[in-house]
């Protein structure tokens, strides 16, 4: 029958294999396979895509004719079907009467349920746990249907279908497409297709609310899973042939169904949010992709990569091991897997959690990806090896009582390592902290492992952490330090504190700083020392927000990207940010310019741009501009208006502090107009324009003028 028709003799099993969840045959090691499949499509975060579904209460409507209750969206209810959930009901019933009325069996199981909710529990409970092998040709008897199934999926479906409408529930069987084993075999194959709909599943109305049921997946993996699923998370890999029957706002198309994300149980049982990719195949033009997850709960991650070459899958490339293509870094709520590919071929990702209380069972899967390279990445060169697989902090170092302060992240990608040799660790006793100074000696990558020294003599040393330090555009004029090693002169030490104070990069200026205190000069080089720590104190300020926007939560960013038309406060913020960022205001002077800037997903993304953001190349004229801007509002305004402006506010004005401090107190800086803009930017973008002015500089805040 088509979705939602109203008698049950009209069903047709179509010809295609009914689709099954089972992914015990996928893989050959024991990992757990069990797939719940869900995507994301075109929204940049799972709880972004509850814009799918009702977000107000809809009154129930009947159809006229049938009086029957139309699928309509509504607000999905956690709290009712938890409830439910937690109900205990009859489940075991005499084995006779399996071969008695439906009506008989009916009243015996609903004995004592007061509700409808009741009722349907009981008997998707019932049906779940029973096993017989009575025969019955009858098919008003229950054995009927439990003989049937070996040949006919459906079979369960309708005896639940027969059951409710002994206690008068409606209750429709719907046919679709649906993601389970055949699909997650075929990922990535193009001439898979969805033809003919491959599933059966229920649609059960409860309360004036259409409620979905998967009975066939929740008796293969006695899972609860698909019992009474929320319509946003259950059309990921459930897409019925009437759209209507999706209960949502904005129903999936066909066409988008089988390019969104593929993702398992595992990874709504864990509370994980996609922050990247959000279809399952990904297309890469550089050889290089960064998925990003979200999560609640700290997890061991881990994956498995293989690639298919010439039609067969292999596990390395030229000799190295495809394990090395991958590296993952976790903190504050996000895991990256950084993913590189030294060829133009197909890659299948597999990602896995686990629970770190619960390390006897195997890792879950919770999502897989198909990578097409376009082609192999430029300079490929293979991650080094980690026994931990976690790069960076992890809940191991927070156990030794250490917190990381400066790099959070795993990765550490720097393009101004000017030092020749060492790594120089310093303590200050007063703020206990360590500081660890890395001066690498050329470009490529490196594998820094901090640990404890042993209290006792003979020990072994505690592994703490490991840094992955990517060295990707060393400054051509190095200052080398010869052999110094922990005894650095006077004059060399001055060089290293101005050299860092000049180019104000947050590294340099703690790499000089530790240097000088390592090597007890302070009083030595006082001048410097203090343009150098006073330095060193406004760029901390700067990365501390730059942190802080890069952390900014998916609400939070969608809130003013949803504005259709906002405050003049936060336009006017987010103008002078993006005229720091390189955007002179005619681009950006329509919120709609502003808006698709917002997404993280955008190659204009603020959120990246400030990543990668470098005060040096930030003209004071522009910053007069931006300043001019930002004056008309202040943080208290913006903070009642929009969180997130008020974070963009903040650095904004402290990035224009720091450069209007370059330019010489008798000097007034006009503010570039459009035409000046789009001049400054074309001379940065040829780099015509000198990067560093060595001019001095008047402080300057909001107000003066």
């Amino acid at each position: 029958m088509g979705s939602g028709a109203s008698k049950t003799e009209e069903v047709v099993v179509e010809e295609a294999e009914e689709e099954v969840d089972n992914y015990n045959d996928l893989y050959t090691d024991q990992r757990d396979e069990e797939v719940v499949d869900v995507p994301e499509d075109a929204f940049p975060s799972l709880q972004n895509s509850r814009f799918w579904q009702a977000k107000s209460p809809a009154e129930p409507e009947v159809d006229p004719e049938t009086n029957k209750l139309l699928p309509k969206p509504y607000v999905y209810d956690e709290k009712f079907v938890a409830d439910l959930m937690e109900k205990t009901v009859k489940t075991e019933v005499d084995d006779n009467l399996l071969t008695s009325s439906l009506e008989t069996l009916v009243d015996s199981l609903t004995f004592g349920c007061e509700t409808e909710p009741e009722k349907v529990l009981t008997f998707y409970r019932w049906i779940k746990n029973v096993e017989t092998s009575i025969p019955s040709a009858n098919d008003s008897h229950a054995a009927y249907y439990f003989a049937k199934l070996a040949k006919e999926p459906i079979a369960l479906l309708e005896l639940f279908q027969k059951l409710c409408k002994v206690c008068s529930i409606e209750c429709e069987i719907l046919r679709g497409h649906a993601k389970g084993a055949s699909f997650a075999k075929s990922l990535g194959d193009p001439s898979y297709k969805f033809k003919e709909p491959n599933h059966h599943w229920l649609a059960v109305a409860m309360e004036q609310r259409w409620h979905f049921i998967d009975l066939t997946w929740c008796v293969q993996q006695a899972t609860d899973f698909y019992f009474l699923c929320e319509p946003a998370i259950f059309v990921y890999n459930h897409l019925p042939v009437d759209p209507k029957w999706q209960l949502l706002v904005r129903p999936v198309a066909r066409r988008e169904f089988p390019d969104m994300a593929f993702l398992h149980k595992s990874f709504y049982h864990h509370e994980l949010e996609l922050q990247s990719h959000q279809n399952c195949t990904i297309k890469s033009a550089t050889g290089e992709e960064v998925i990003r997850i979200g999560y609640k709960e700290e997890m061991i991650w881990s994956y498995r990569i293989i690639c298919e070459k010439s039609g067969t899958i292999v596990t390395s490339l030229a000799g190295v091991p495809l394990d090395r293509c991958v590296m993952i870094e976790a903190y504050e709520g996000k895991a990256r897997f950084n993913v590189r590919m030294p060829n133009a071929y197909k890659y299948r990702l597999d990602l896995f959690c686990q629970d770190p209380e619960y390390t006897a069972t195997a890792p879950s899967l919770f999502t897989t990806y198909i990578i097409h390279a376009q082609k192999g990445l430029a300079n490929f060169e293979p991650f080094p090896t980690l026994d931990s697989k976690i790069w960076g902090p992890t809940q191991e170092t927070l156990k030794h009582g250490l917190i990381a302060k400066s790099h959070k992240r795993g990765r550490v990608m720097e393009t101004a390592f000017d030092l020749e040799q060492c790594v120089i660790d310093s303590y200050n006793s007063e703020e206990k902290e360590v500081s660890v100074n890395v001066l690498l000696p050329q470009t490529g990558l490196y594998k820094l492992m901090i640990y404890l020294e042993p209290e006792k003599e003979g020990a072994e040393k505690l592994y703490i952490v490991s840094y992955l330090l990517e060295c990707v555009k060393p400054f051509s004029q190095r200052l080398v330090f010869q052999n110094y090693g922990d005894k650095l002169g006077v004059q060399s030490m001055k060089k290293v504190l101005q050299e860092a104070t000049r180019t104000k990069n947050l590294h340099k200026l703690r790499a000089a700083v530790a240097l000088m205190k390592t090597n007890e000069l302070v009083d030595k080089v006082a001048e410097d020392a203090v343009l150098a720590e006073d330095m060193l104190v406004k760029m901390e300020q700067i990365d501390e927000m730059k942190q802080a926007i890069e952390q900014t939560d998916r609400g939070t960013m969608s809130e003013m990207r949803n504005y259709s038309k906002p405050p003049r406060a936060v336009h006017d913020v987010l103008i002078a940010t993006l005229l720091l960022l390189g955007d002179h205001e005619d681009a950006v002077k329509m919120w709609t310019d502003v808006q698709s800037r917002c997404s993280n997903l955008s190659k204009l993304s603020m959120s990246k741009r400030i990543r990668a953001f470098n005060i040096l190349y930030v003209h004071h004229e522009i910053s007069r501009r931006s300043m001019d801007i930002l004056e008309k509002h202040d943080v208290n305004e913006l903070q009642g208006v929009s969180p997130g402006a008020a974070l963009f506010y903040s650095w904004a004005l402290s990035v224009n502090m720091e450069v209007l401090n370059r330019v010489d107190h008798n000097v007034k800086v006009e503010p570039a107009n459009v035409k000046r803009q789009k001049e400054i930017f074309g001379m940065i973008a040829k780099g015509t324009w000198p990067v560093i002015q060595n001019v001095p500089v008047p402080e300057v805040t909001p107000g003066s003028s």
